[in-house]
């Protein structure tokens, strides 16, 4: 009798310690929280080099074709349509546009008039002004 009250306490310890582990676990729970995305998105290219995208353009924005692709001006900006988003561009040479950004300089060179907006220089081309190389 004495060895079978041994042999089930130690059957009973036995048990007891193998399900006490799961006693002690705590149960996570993984909560998914979607936050509103934002308009615009920097991506870095590089060192020195950013991109920024925005996904929607004001509807005061102007569609202009040049070279056979469309350039968007829109706050001053010209932005490119790629991937589903609006990509912030420099201008290409020869590009008409009829009025010029708010904030430009007007700059004399040679005895030629240029108008400077944001590193850009554009030339008066009758009605309209044309992205230009200066000198």
């Amino acid at each position: 009798m004495n060895t079978f009250i041994k042999t089930l306490l130690a059957v009973l310890m036995i048990v007891g310690f193998s399900f006490s582990g799961f006693s002690q676990r705590k149960v996570s729970r993984t909560v998914v929280v979607k936050k509103p995305t934002k308009r615009v998105v920097v991506v870095k290219k590089g060192p020195r080099e950013k991109v920024m995208k925005v996904k929607r353009l004001p509807k005061s924005r102007v569609v202009i074709k040049h070279k056979g692709r469309k350039v968007y001006i829109a706050n001053n900006r010209y932005y490119v349509r790629k991937n589903g988003a609006y990509i912030v561009t420099r201008p290409s040479l020869g590009l008409r546009v009829k009025a010029l950004p708010l904030g430009y300089r007007k700059v004399v060179v040679d005895r030629n008039t240029f108008f400077v907006y944001d590193g850009v220089y554009y030339r008066r081309s009758g009605n309209a002004y044309t992205v230009a190389r200066l000198g």
